[in-house]
């Protein structure tokens, strides 16, 4: 799937870095491919969304979509470590 393959990127890039890569410097790329993750499982779903449930608004689809996010195996919070 397509997170499957940005958590393999994501892996090869970071065991590619070296020592002098600060602990900020890390975090960042962390949380610049998490929010990728994110808006790629956003885009998937507000289309499902709004084929299933048309008619809401953005921010009900947002709602919808958020609490999906914190469940979903895509997140990569919720991968075991």
């Amino acid at each position: 799937s397509l997170m499957n393959n940005s958590l393999e990127r994501v892996s090869c890039q970071l065991e590619g870095l070296n020592q002098h890569h600060s602990t900020r410097k890390l975090k960042l790329i962390a949380r610049s491919y998490f929010l990728s993750y994110m808006q790629a499982f956003e885009e998937a779903e507000l289309l499902r969304l709004k084929q299933e449930k048309p008619g809401l608004t953005h921010t009900q689809y947002g709602e919808i979509i958020w609490k999906l996010w914190r469940k979903s195996p895509d997140n990569p919070l919720n991968q075991a470590p």
